[in-house]
């Protein structure tokens, strides 16, 4: 049986209902959850609350305490080299895959150079194919070397994938680096039903992170309650900084259109996506955006303030992208709910785009070839 290593970041054992699964562990996910099926053996290595080691069938997911200094300052995961390069080699893999890029990746390249084996590098979002940020400058000289450790690792992967044609020329303006192939995200075809019901209602699903600016959503309700609009305003996820959080949902509290539901699973998610008319996307920066594909896949219409994925917004007619204008998404979304026609139009589009191109079939038939 051939073993294959993961490298996640924190990955919620394997519920595929987790309520803190991120994007790239969902992925993960479902990936393994394939190879699985092919007989695999597959291992995680990823960050945790305790060590641990936890198993199911085929899966074997070795948790890392996550050390206290990097809950207050940041993930630092060059602090965790020595224990992850430990486990590796007690696991003695032929293939290790990873879908991010922090310094885990160079400890990767280092064993997969050393035995001769396969390094698979993905990129889990936009981050990991621009150049190195400065914007958290209490921890700069830490974020900085775990950035140099990432790169060092990414150029000597033997594979490398990225999740759209956008990264793939980042990642060759910025690192002359060539992806082997672009492979989209993928996702189940929709199994609840999909039926909308009352009020127009327009959903937001994502961590109250700083780049996430939920902040953003509870304004758009703010403007529409104040201009008596009959439109009800969702959002799932959880919470990030627990100062911000608060103030967060006393502004919310102070509102009668909107509702804060907290982390929910993805069967949740799915169904709530289902019930809405629109997704609205307020991050300043994002990969390909798991959200995207699950509501296109129902049916339901993307606006963005800034992330548009291979033009697929504007240029496709998935969607809208403001490009940062907050007032053009809210014109954007009042013409929206004027004209039935037009969300029909744009709905019709998002499904048959979406089961085209992101169901699990044609896409993980495209990255399971990498594994052989």
């Amino acid at each position: 049986m051939r073993k294959i290593c993961f490298l996640s970041g924190y990955f919620n054992r394997f519920d595929l209902n987790a309520k803190s699964q991120g994007g790239a562990e969902y992925q993960n996910y479902l990936l393994k959850s394939e190879l699985e099926k092919k007989n695999y053996q597959v291992y995680f290595i990823s960050l945790g609350d305790r060590n641990e080691i936890y198993r199911d069938g085929n899966t074997i997911i070795i948790y890392i305490r996550k050390k206290k200094l990097t809950r207050k300052l940041g993930d630092n995961f060059f602090l965790y080299l020595p224990h992850v390069n430990n486990i590796i080699n007690r696991i003695r893999p032929s293939i290790i895959y990873q879908r991010m890029s922090h310094s885990w990746t160079y400890a990767a390249s280092l064993y997969a150079h050393k035995n001769k084996i396969k390094f698979i590098w993905a990129a889990a979002g936009e981050e990991d194919v621009k150049p190195f940020k400065k914007d958290r400058l209490h921890n700069l000289l830490f974020n900085f070397l775990d950035h140099l450790l990432a790169r060092y690792g990414q150029k000597r992967a033997d594979t490398i994938i990225v999740q759209a044609e956008y990264q793939r020329d980042l990642l060759l303006k910025n690192y002359n680096l060539v992806a082997d192939a672009v492979i989209k995200n993928y996702h189940p075809l929709p199994c609840e039903k999909i039926e909308r019901k009352g009020q127009f209602q327009i959903i937001w699903v994502a961590n109250f992170s700083r780049n996430k600016q939920p902040h953003i959503f509870v304004e758009l309700a703010k403007y529409f309650e104040e201009k008596k609009y009959p439109i009800t305003f969702l959002m799932i996820g959880r919470p990030y900084n627990e100062y911000k959080q608060k103030m967060i949902e006393t502004d919310i509290s102070a509102l009668n259109n909107i509702q804060y539901l907290g982390p929910k699973d993805q069967e949740f998610v799915n169904r709530s996506i289902a019930e809405s008319y629109l997704v609205v996307n307020t991050s300043i920066l994002e990969g390909f955006s798991n959200v995207y594909i699950q509501a296109w896949l129902r049916g339901t219409v993307v606006y963005s303030l800034n992330s548009d994925p291979d033009k697929l917004l504007s240029e496709k007619g998935l969607g809208f992208c403001a490009y940062g204008n907050f007032q053009a998404l809210v014109a954007a979304i009042e013409n929206l709910f004027t004209d039935k026609e037009k969300w029909f139009l744009f709905s019709q589009k998002c499904r048959q785009y979406s089961t085209e191109n992101h169901s699990i079939e044609n896409q993980i038939s495209k990255l399971l070839p990498f594994f052989k």
